[in-house]
């Protein structure tokens, strides 16, 4: 055999060898393909299962959580107490309550109505603790800072010895979550 016969049979059983050297590559590429896919099935269907969060915890803290809308109109009759309830959930904590209410009678041309006002509102706590504590009102404002989950109570009062019309009441709150 010449030199070059040699030169040219060491040049391609070199390139063999780096083939079969390429293809240990991609073999091995696979198997930790094929590895980190089973562990994501498995932590998508187990680890979800077990409690696993899906997020670890800075990066949940990132994701923006959408405003909650408390809107309602409701009738409050002559001589009753109409409650309205706001649940503010434990995964949108904390945040900001704000938002406004009024009543409505004669201007709302409710029938033997003098005025617009409740006898009473207050807004209470999840504890039952009063927030806030309004007479005669005819409208209020709620702002004021959740710091955990529970539900707030608003108690509009329509009752009292000369009280012979409904109140008209219409809510228009936004939770906001930090």
């Amino acid at each position: 055999m010449s030199n070059d016969q040699q030169v040219v049979n060491k040049s391609f059983d070199g390139a063999v060898e780096g083939f079969r050297f390429g293809l240990g590559l991609v073999k091995c590429a696979i198997v930790v393909f094929v590895l980190l896919l089973g562990f994501g099935a498995w932590y998508l269907i187990l680890g979800r299962a077990a409690g696993i969060k899906t997020l670890p915890s800075p990066v949940a803290a990132l994701i923006k959580k959408n405003p909650i809308d408390f809107n309602k109109s409701f009738t409050v009759e002559s001589g009753k107490i109409m409650t309205y309830s706001i649940t503010v959930p434990a995964d949108h904590t904390p945040g900001y309550l704000s938002g406004t209410w009024e009543s409505k009678g004669s201007s709302a041309n409710i029938k033997n109505a003098n005025d617009d006002t409740l006898i009473g509102f207050q807004l209470k706590d999840p504890n039952n603790n009063v927030i806030q504590n309004l007479d005669h009102p005819t409208a209020g404002n709620v702002q004021m800072r959740v710091a955990g989950p529970g539900t707030y109570t608003m108690v509009f009062g329509n009752s009292g010895i000369f009280r012979s019309s409904a109140r008209s009441v219409h809510i228009s709150l936004v939770y906001n979550p930090d």
